[in-house]
């Protein structure tokens, strides 16, 4: 494993597997990549390649899959990360050449077609099963393989064939994660012997259809639905649509459900991000079956009663301004978009006032004792199970409690320039997020639409690296700004992910190969430079 040694400056590069481009990908990266991705990472002099989650997506083979926070396992790998090319021959020629047709041109597409990379790969796995899988299923590295994953891997298998009506057998479904194992694992093992280190991501959701809701319905609330309140870019709200955790009945065992999950993460990674670790202080829960961001609430929390209203403002206003808790009858919660309501905007003088302390207090002072204890009863746990360097994204209307906790537990924080003017040692720097417009969009958004010069792109590169932050993460498309050979027309194709679509398609794809990237010896050197610049080698 890589180490992380106490007081190193270190950089790397934020990039999702399917975003990959090389010469043998078919239509979408694959793990396969991910030696290259690291070959041109240690030429650079980078030490981190950070993606995101990999696990499997698969309900329906269309677009909504596409989404990579939503697994239908946490433990089994996604098939469309698979290089089915490396994993054997197909022996009937013309059946290898229509394959082998598509594939390249699904792999010449500036954007990934995901359906058609879903199809491509399913179909082609198949074939291969039917010619090796019975073989494969025989060998000792698969029997050893099975027994460790035991019992996940059966729960998942029957998962599968329930979901795809008994097309395959449950054997074909272990056959892939066998080989989805092995490629993953060898990208990590080449990736670490060029001194180059792999970072993971752990969503903080699951798919309410998934293997976990379906075999261990009693660590989750699945009549709740995880999101995040209303803030400037989303006015709704977010509805993920995945069940929140039942904490207390996860604490009862030890939280052996989260440690299996880190301890499986270890397997290929050396470092993680905890997705939205606020939800280990606080998750924003919506009731089913509300679409709605705005008529959630905080859980934990500590709801006002009916009396402690009731002595302040009129039930009128209660019933128009509060959602009543729904574990907790007689109990209430502000709304978070009260202001908005006709009655929050009709609200004067002394009741005016009233509301707001009620309000403010409860969104800003009232949790923040028992947000901390939450996120101490939990963290510490998770943390200690691995040696795994955790970081931590703490986006949004953050408690104040948070930077605290994640200094005391040597969690790294995420700092995004464009928002952050103190960068701690113990943070991640970065010039953007998959969830954010890349760096030249976001100038753009400042500025007219105005496209920034590479120059100015790389000012802010440079500021990132020289931050004290014990990584600075830089996003592909980020790096991709400086160099003009690099850099695509439309800047809306860069964006990986626009939150305040529900329906947004994942199809960001590097618009060189790696090969070529490797090869443009020029830039290597730029970043490099970048790099010395900013005190970032090792």
């Amino acid at each position: 494993m890589f180490r992380f040694e106490k007081g190193c400056r270190l950089s790397g590069t934020a990039v999702p597997v399917f975003s990959l481009r090389s010469e043998g990908s078919e239509g979408i990266g694959d793990f396969a990549d991910l030696p290259l991705m690291a070959r041109w990472a240690a030429a650079t002099s980078q030490h981190v390649i950070q993606i995101l989650p990999v696990n499997d997506t698969i309900l329906t083979r269309g677009w909504a899959d596409s989404y990579p926070y939503s697994s239908v396992s946490i433990f089994a790998l996604n098939p469309v990360y698979l290089r089915i090319g490396k994993v054997g021959t197909l022996k009937d020629a013309s059946l290898l050449a229509g394959f082998e047709q598509e594939r390249k041109r699904l792999n010449a597409l500036p954007e990934i077609d995901f359906p058609k990379v879903v199809a491509l790969k399913s179909a082609w796995a198949r074939a291969l099963f039917a010619q090796e899988g019975a073989e494969v299923c025989r060998s000792a590295d698969f029997h050893r393989f099975e027994q460790s994953c035991t019992p996940w891997l059966d729960a998942y298998a029957a998962f599968c064939v329930s979901r795809d009506k008994g097309l395959m057998p449950s054997e074909y479904y272990k056959y892939l994660q066998f080989q989805l194992d092995r490629q993953l694992r060898q990208a990590h093992e080449e990736a670490g012997a060029l001194g180059v280190a792999l970072k993971g991501d752990i969503p903080i959701g699951i798919a309410p259809e998934s293997v976990e809701a379906k075999e261990e319905p009693h660590y989750f609330n699945l009549d709740m639905q995880a999101g995040a309140p209303p803030d400037q870019f989303t006015g709704e709200g977010q509805n993920w649509g995945f069940p929140t955790y039942n904490w207390d009945r996860m604490a009862q065992d030890g939280y052996s459900w989260w440690k299996r999950r880190f301890s499986k993460m270890q397997d290929y990674f050396d470092a993680y991000r905890i997705d939205h670790v606020l939800g280990f202080f606080r998750i924003w829960e919506i009731p089913l079956p509300e679409k709605s961001g705005r008529l959630g609430h905080f859980s934990p929390a500590l709801p006002y009663s009916s009396e402690e209203l009731a002595s302040v403002l009129p039930q009128s206003l209660v019933s128009a301004l509060f959602l009543e808790d729904p574990r907790k009858k007689g109990y209430f919660h502000p709304r978070i978009d009260a202001f908005e309501t006709a009655e929050g905007k009709a609200l004067e003088g002394s009741a005016r006032e009233d509301f707001i302390r009620l309000y403010d207090d409860f969104f800003y002072r009232r949790h923040d004792s028992l947000w901390r204890e939450e996120a101490l009863r939990k963290l510490p746990v998770l943390k200690g199970c691995t040696g795994m360097l955790a970081c931590a994204e703490d986006l949004g209307t953050v408690p104040s409690c948070v930077p605290q906790v994640l200094e005391e537990l040597g969690i790294l924080a995420l700092r995004v320039m464009r928002w952050s003017e103190d960068f701690p040692y113990l943070c991640v720097s970065t010039t953007s997020t998959h969830d954010t417009l890349p760096l030249r969009g976001w100038w753009a958004s400042q500025h007219g639409g105005e496209d920034p010069s590479p120059e100015i792109c790389r000012g802010f590169l440079a500021e990132c690296l020289a931050t004290k932050a014990m990584l600075s993460i830089i996003p592909l498309q980020d790096w991709f700004s400086i160099e003009p050979a690099f850099r695509v027309e439309d800047l809306d194709a860069e964006r990986i992910n626009d939150p305040a679509d529900p329906y947004n398609k994942w199809r960001y794809r590097m618009p060189v190969t790696l090969e070529e990237l490797i090869e443009h010896k020029e830039f290597t050197k730029t970043i490099a430079n970048l790099l010395k610049n900013g005190n970032r080698l090792k």
